[in-house]
């Protein structure tokens, strides 16, 4: 199949850091499948990485009009907004998306983070809870729980969300390095042992 081909030399060269090689392999992906989520996805991935605001406007639209997070769009809106940093409009475009799709992890956990940019601690705590009732392996809402929990003062609570993120995933150098620097702030012994291990 040449279109997964052409994804799989996208991924690749993605991996080893070859953007041009990578973008040619995604323009040929995208010429074959334009409609494809991944493509969409990637397109809109690079538009905001590269601060290509018309761009990723415009796939994100076309992700509403074919509907691929089934909120119409919205929460690629969001993203769009969050990425501009207009969070009060993020939050606003992801309650509505969230009426649409209340049952979604990862909209919860985005709305989670947005109310913790806009310094709303206790409803990124309801959000980033909602997100993990409902996919208790969000390792991410863990990990930005435990943020939210050790800003309002509460460090056991923040241990645990983040031992929680750790177990999760395990091999992620991000938790595992933030782990560390949270011990050393509350717990200087076990950051010690932790570090010997």
């Amino acid at each position: 199949d040449p279109f997964q081909s052409a994804m799989g030399l996208y991924m690749v060269h993605r991996m080893e850091g070859d953007t041009e090689k990578a973008e040619e392999a995604l323009a040929a992906a995208e010429k074959l499948n334009p409609d494809d989520p991944r493509i969409v996805s990637a397109s809109f991935q690079r538009a905001i990485q590269n601060e290509d605001w018309e761009k990723a406007k415009t796939v994100a639209e076309k992700a509403g009009q074919l509907d691929l997070d089934n909120a119409q769009g919205l929460f690629w809106q969001a993203r769009l907004l969050i990425a501009r940093n207009k969070l009060k409009e993020a939050a606003d475009t992801l309650e509505l998306a969230l009426e649409r799709r209340p049952l979604f992890s990862e909209g919860w956990r985005l709305q989670g983070d947005v109310y913790r940019m806009l310094g709303e601690l206790i409803a990124a705590e309801n959000a980033y809870q909602e997100a993990i009732h409902l996919k208790p392996d969000n390792a991410i809402a863990w990990f930005n729980l435990h943020l939210v929990h050790e800003q309002r003062g509460y460090a056991q609570r923040a241990l645990e969300d983040l031992r929680q993120a750790r177990k999760l995933m395990p091999r992620s150098d991000r938790i595992y390095a933030a782990y560390l620097a949270f011990l050393s702030r509350h717990d200087k012994p076990a950051a010690l042992a932790e570090r010997i291990k």
